[in-house]
């Protein structure tokens, strides 16, 4: 808990944490109705008086659940950078792997004005 406050500046959490501790064990409320609140509930009951476990809330609402995202731009990256474009400049290589990420979304909104902003620069290869 001690890194966490750290890392996200939160002072105070650890007293805050006791006397949330505290008031929550106070409700005595049954197994069955604590495992269907929601972080919205909890967080609302925060706000007024424990600032930074409502900012602690705000940030466990906001952190995602799985780093697929992350494992899928990595594997886009590998299909998108071949040997072929290894020398091709960071601004067209990270163009490609967001059509190619977002390829389902965007397929319909690729125009021609797109394309022709991609083929006006030349391309310059270095031959040595």
């Amino acid at each position: 808990m001690k890194s966490v406050a750290d890392f996200y500046g939160l002072t105070n959490l650890r007293n805050e944490i006791d006397l949330w501790y505290n008031l929550w064990a106070d409700k005595q409320m049954a197994k069955k109705d604590l495992k269907v609140l929601d972080l919205l509930t909890v967080r609302r009951d925060a706000q007024t008086f424990f600032p930074t476990i409502d900012l602690a809330l705000q940030i466990a609402m906001s952190l995602p659940c799985t780093t697929s995202t992350v494992e899928r731009s990595f594997s886009t990256l590998r299909r998108v950078k071949t040997w072929t474009r290894a020398t091709m400049v960071e601004e067209r290589l990270s163009g490609l792997a967001m059509l190619s990420v977002h390829r389902a979304k965007h397929i319909a909104a690729i125009t021609k004005e797109v394309v022709d902003r991609l083929t006006a620069n030349k391309r310059r290869m270095l031959l040595r």
